[in-house]
C-alpha cells in the first residue's frame, strides 16, 4: 500500500516508514598537519541495525589546490563522493564528504587515501532507517569570509536527517545544534561538524572565533 508523508509528498511503506536515527558517531576527529596523503580511522562502531548508511567527513587544507583521485573504503568497501560537497575556499581550505549504504557493523577501518599532501581532518558518523537505493541527497555547499558560518540551506523533510561540515583557519566558538565533532587545536585546517534531524528546509550553522576563511557542506541523508 503506497501513502504519502505529510507535506514531504513522496510515497512509502507504511511497514517501513522508521525515521532516519544517528546509529553512531566518531568517538574522536583524527587530525594531521603539516599533512599526508592517506590516513586510516578507526573510531566508529556501526550498529546493526536496519537500512543502515554511513557518513565519511574529509575537511583538507595547507595546499593551494584540492586533493585529487581521493578514495575512501569502509571495511574494504568503497564510498561514493556524495554530489555537490566537494568545495575549496581558493586558498587553502576545503571540505568532501562520502557516502555508503549498509555499511559492515562492527569497528571497522574507514581508510582515506589522496593524491596531493594536505592537512586533514576526518570524522564519521552512522545512520539507521535510511533509503538504501539514495541514501545522500540535496548536497550544498559555500565558502567565503565571515564568522557564521554555513553551507547553504539544506532541503531536508521531517523523517529525514541533515549534517553539516565547515573548515576554517581558526577554532570554533559554538558547534550548533548537535556537534559531531569540533577541533581545539592549532592544527590546519580547523574542522568541525554537526547534524540534526530534518524539518524541511535547514541551514546548519557555525560560528568561528573571529572573522576567517570558511569553506563548508551540507546533506540530506534520506527516509528509507
Amino acid at each position: 500500500m503506497s501513502l504519502l508523508r505529510a507535506g514531504a509528498g513522496r510515497p512509502f511503506d507504511a511497514a517501513a516508514a522508521a525515521p532516519v536515527a544517528v546509529d553512531a558517531v566518531g568517538s574522536a576527529d583524527v587530525t594531521n598537519f603539516p599533512g599526508g596523503t592517506s590516513v586510516n580511522f578507526n573510531n566508529l562502531t556501526v550498529g546493526a541495525g536496519a537500512n543502515r548508511a554511513l557518513l565519511a567527513i574529509f575537511c583538507f587544507g595547507n595546499n593551494a589546490s584540492p586533493p585529487t583521485s581521493i578514495s575512501v573504503t569502509w571495511n574494504g568497501v568503497g564510498l561514493t563522493q556524495i554530489a555537490n560537497t566537494l568545495v575549496h575556499d581558493g586558498t587553502d581550505i576545503g571540505i568532501v564528504m562520502f557516502g555508503l549504504a549498509n555499511p559492515a557493523s562492527g569497528n571497522q577501518t574507514l581508510a582515506f587515501s589522496w593524491t596531493g599532501t594536505q592537512a586533514y581532518s576526518v570524522d564519521a558518523i552512522s545512520f539507521t532507517g535510511v533509503d538504501q537505493s539514495t541514501p545522500f541527497t540535496n548536497g550544498v555547499n559555500a565558502s567565503g569570509v565571515g564568522t557564521t558560518q554555513n553551507p547553504g540551506t539544506i532541503t531536508s523533510p521531517v523523517g529525514d536527517y541533515a549534517a553539516a561540515a565547515f573548515a576554517s583557519t581558526v577554532t570554533y566558538s559554538a558547534v550548533d545544534p548537535t556537534q559531531l565533532f569540533q577541533d581545539t587545536g592549532a592544527s590546519f585546517p580547523v574542522g568541525a561538524a554537526n547534524y540534526t534531524a530534518g524539518t524541511g528546509t535547514l541551514a546548519l550553522t557555525t560560528t568561528a572565533a573571529s572573522s576567517t576563511r570558511c569553506a563548508a557542506s551540507g546533506v540530506n541523508v534520506k527516509q528509507g
